[in-house]
């Protein structure tokens, strides 16, 4: 009975208490923005992040840092081995390391103005480095590991982009613009000599015609890849020399096989066979040849980022670029794995279809799901195909059926909770062509919102579960961003230019809103979002504004909430599972100078509002939240950030891990200054407890000697620490956990 009357204490503290919570950040994106990689083998390389030398040890997935060095931003790194490193950055700073990136020496390059845009060693002491901006590059060279640097090519009229070398007499450097596309080449180290540009097709115009990326495959064989662009159907640059740089051949392709989109890496694994990354305006670009370039055919890569990093070895191949993100293929692209768990990105749009699982999505199609309330996440893609754009909003209808509205006015399907998609409204080729919002009432009949053309709104309708949709056009000449149905006749979409309608009849017919008692200066703001309490009031969300309709849509007055500064950008209320009267939640951001968040809620069905923003990082801009019966809310932000304000407990049956190694969720959680960590050793040893920020640095110490077998507790002080999410490592034998913890102050 003891045990009984404890879980319902438990539960009824979790009900009441819920949204008085600080946030808690659930998760965010696993790494920084990592600019460069020198991989050595598979799985052992380093990176750079702004002034951070990273290393990996398991091919990407990890990455610890080695050194911050003070006062420079990286671009680009070297590995020659496992000791000796070179680094290049902003304003000419180059580095140079020669214990495994423990220490650098930093020095300056002959240009002080241009950053670093490529590195080239063909042994420690000789090498070659490419500084750049967009009017002018220079390359210099080293005999003597950085010491000293001579200038071998001073481009006085354009930029150059990628520099590569096969020894260390004979490399090439490429580059271009508006009207340019340039090849220099050496065959001595020493001099350069400006190649003829290689002839274009007639009847394929540019407005540009940059090259990215240049690979030396052999003594003669050059690859090179660069510009592309979908305005005007520019196709992607592909060129080929047989010389050593000293003539070029535009590698013309059949119009089947052109994309229209920047490449930005390029690497051949033998004379025929080939790949070139790039993207990504519609998603990630990858094209593959087999015969030396004559004919190159797109492979699909479910990803959405614009691709710049890549390094091969034979069939292995790794990628990487926006997105923060790496992914791996170990048969030469036929088939992809995303090795980062949670891509970097801008998150719009958050759904629950239940307690325990949620979809979040949004630029690049970067997609991430949760299947225990938000306490664990893993990252993916909305991938159709060879298409992977923007995703505004999503719903799903359980777990496993949902839909996504896209940039290109898509609208993407999956029955297989988001391990695939198929295109239920195909993409267009239009920029302006857009769905933002997307709800299904049951498993046949959903709605699709959004704009055809600017100042051309578009209501899709689907009663075949998405084989078939019909369209009502320009019913507001403007651009539809909410959509919310009581049942299924009565829906009401909600767009910019404060303009709303409404339908009684499923869709059938729609009647234009009309607004009421809003106050001066509030003649066209937009709304973003839209929910039902009943199925006569609704509550919609928009530029720091929420206004109410009592009639099911036809009516809309103002709601006056007090210091309201953000743009809400969206609103979500669910009832408790009995039945009784849930909470209604919104959230925004007002971005600019001065940065506030939003996330409001309404425990009185609208009446007053209290914004609780404790917990959230101003430095991340919101997107949506979405709640859950429990009146549970969950908020998605930039930087693939979710907070919520499900309470974060501690209950640990120290009964059932007697016999097993255990680290428990650190209590209370957040916590400021102090909270108490549980964990368990199954037998007596050598133990480690270590504390680290979300780049992986050690920042404390807690346990590191020997412990006893059995059930222990350490306290962690953060008095000395910033606020923010922490990760806590327990290493005992062969057994290695993590978890988080999050200092409120």
């Amino acid at each position: 009975m003891k045990k009984i009357l404890q879980i319902v204490f438990v539960l009824v503290f979790i009900s009441v208490s819920t949204v008085l919570n600080a946030q808690v950040k659930l998760v965010q994106q696993s790494l920084p923005l990592i600019s460069d990689v020198s991989l050595l083998t598979n799985t052992f390389g380093y990176g750079v992040s702004g002034s951070y030398v990273l290393r990996t040890f398991d091919g990407g997935v990890s990455w610890d840092t080695v050194a911050n060095v003070n006062g420079v931003t990286f671009r680009r790194i070297l590995s020659i081995d496992q000791s000796n490193l070179y680094a290049g950055g902003e304003k000419g700073r180059f580095a140079r390391s020669t214990d495994a990136g423990a220490s650098w020496t930093v020095t300056f390059l002959p240009d002080t103005t241009h950053s670093v845009y490529s590195i080239k060693f063909t042994s420690l002491s000789q090498g070659n480095v490419l500084t750049s901006s967009t009017t002018a590059a220079m390359v210099v060279k080293t005999t003597d590991a950085g010491t000293t640097w001579a200038t071998t090519l001073n481009h006085t009229t354009g930029d150059l982009e990628d520099m590569d070398f096969f020894d260390a007499n004979r490399g090439v450097a490429v580059g271009g613009g508006v009207g340019k596309m340039d090849f220099y080449y050496t065959v001595d180290g020493n001099t350069w000599t400006l190649a003829p540009r290689p002839t274009i097709p007639s009847g394929v115009t540019y407005t540009r015609i940059d090259v990215r990326a240049v690979q030396f495959v052999n003594t003669n064989l050059v690859y090179a890849v660069g510009w592309g662009s979908t305005v005007g159907m520019q196709p992607s640059i592909l060129c080929k020399s047989t010389n050593g740089g000293a003539s070029w051949t535009y590698l013309e392709q059949l119009p089947e096989n052109r994309v229209y989109d920047n490449l930005w890496g390029v690497y051949f694994k033998d004379e025929n066979n080939g790949v070139a990354i790039g993207g990504a305006s519609r998603g990630t670009i990858l094209l593959r040849t087999s015969n030396g370039g004559v004919t190159w055919g797109p492979v699909r890569i479910p990803c959405g980022a614009s691709l710049d990093i890549i390094y091969g070895n034979g069939d292995y191949l790794f990628v990487g670029g926006g997105d923060n993100m790496f992914m791996k293929s170990t048969n030469f692209g036929d088939s992809w794995e995303l090795i980062t768990n949670i891509p970097g990105s801008s998150l719009y749009t958050i759904h629950f279809p239940d307690k325990n699982t949620g979809y979040a999505a949004g630029y690049d199609g970067v997609l991430i799901k949760t299947t225990d309330r938000g306490l664990t996440w893993k990252g993916s893609y909305v991938s159709t195909g060879f298409t992977c754009t923007n995703v505004w909003g999503i719903y799903f209808l359980d777990a496993n059926t949902g839909y996504s509205a896209s940039t290109y006015g898509m609208v993407a399907k999956t029955t297989d909770g988001g391990v695939t998609w198929t295109k239920s409204i195909p993409d267009t080729i239009s920029t302006s062509t857009v769905y933002y919002g997307v709800y299904f009432i049951n498993s046949n009949l959903g709605f699709a919102v959004g704009k055809l053309a600017n100042n051309q709104d578009m209501i899709a309708k689907t009663t075949d579960a998405g084989i078939t949709w019909s369209k009502k056009v320009n019913l507001a000449a403007g651009s539809w961003r909410g959509v919310h149905f009581f049942d299924d006749q009565k829906g009401i979409v909600v767009g910019e230019k404060l303009k709303a309608v409404y339908t009684r009849d499923g869709g059938t017919t729609w009647t234009l809103s009309t607004f009421t008692t809003l106050p001066p200066g509030y003649t066209t703001p937009n709304l973003r979002d839209i929910t039902f309490i009943d199925e006569n009031t609704a509550f919609a969300a928009g530029d720091s504004l929420v206004v109410k309709t009592t009639d099911g849509g036809a009516t809309w007055n103002y709601i006056n909430i007090p210091e309201l500064k953000v743009g809400l950008t969206g609103i979500s209320y669910k009832k408790y599972a009995n039945g009784n009267n849930g909470t209604l939640f919104s959230a925004g951001m007002k971005t600019g100078s001065t940065r506030i968040a939003g996330f409001y809620h309404s425990e009185d069905m609208g009446n007053t509002w209290v914004n609780n923003v404790a917990g959230i990082d101003l430095a991340t801009t919101i997107g949506d939240v979405s709640s859950t019966e429990e009146q549970t809310a969950y908020v998605c932000a930039s930087s693939s950030t979710i907070y919520s304000n499900i309470p974060i407990v501690s209950v640990e049956d120290e009964a059932g891990i007697s016999s097993s190694y255990y680290l428990g969720q650190n209590y209370p959680n957040p916590f400021n200054p102090a909270t108490t960590i549980k964990y368990h050793l199954a037998k007596s040893g050598t133990v480690e407890l270590k504390v680290f920020d979300l780049l992986g640095r050690e920042v404390h110490s807690l346990i590191m000697g020997e412990k006893p077998v059995g059930t222990h507790e350490v306290r962690f002080d953060g008095s000395q620490f910033a606020s923010g999410v922490y990760l806590y490592r327990l290493s005992a034998g062969e057994f290695v956990q993590t978890k988080k913890l999050m200092l409120i102050k």
